[in-house]
């Protein structure tokens, strides 16, 4: 079986070194690059090919609403998971408008992360509970 690569987007480089560590307990999983702004993202994405993109919202440089079509424009058969710190509605809406396969808030990465993409590599796509009550909320 195929290691799933991964491409990890995140500013801060205390959470980058966290998310890593998380990343390296699975051995399903293969960092291929970690990019700190959305123009070194561009490159990594096209270079490196991802099977999934984890994105820092917000990103330096870029909004998330741009930098998502941009990452998927280079790599349209990745799925995407954003990291967040809270449940904003920009960052509600771009899962919705662009389909991405999950939120996961920045203080449960240790114990969500390789679980929600797990799910996510291995089909069984789902909307992370802690994001439904906010779609409600924002859509309804």
């Amino acid at each position: 079986m195929s290691n799933n690569r991964v491409l990890l987007i995140e500013r801060s480089t205390i959470l980058a070194q966290l998310i890593k560590q998380v990343l390296q307990n699975d051995p399903t999983l293969e960092l291929v690059g970690h990019a700190i702004s959305a123009s070194e993202a561009s490159h990594l994405v096209a270079e490196t090919r991802p099977d999934l993109i984890l994105i820092d919202a917000p990103l330096r440089g870029m909004g998330i609403q741009d930098v998502i079509p941009l990452v998927l424009s280079r790599a349209p058969s990745a799925q995407v998971i954003v990291l967040t710190d809270q449940w904003e509605s920009r960052y509600l809406k771009a899962v919705v408008r662009y389909g991405i396969s999950n939120c996961i808030r920045k203080d449960r990465i240790a114990t969500d992360l390789v679980p929600t993409v797990n799910r996510i590599t291995r089909g069984r796509l789902q909307k992370s509970w802690d994001i439904q009550p906010h779609l409600v909320k924002e859509f309804v």
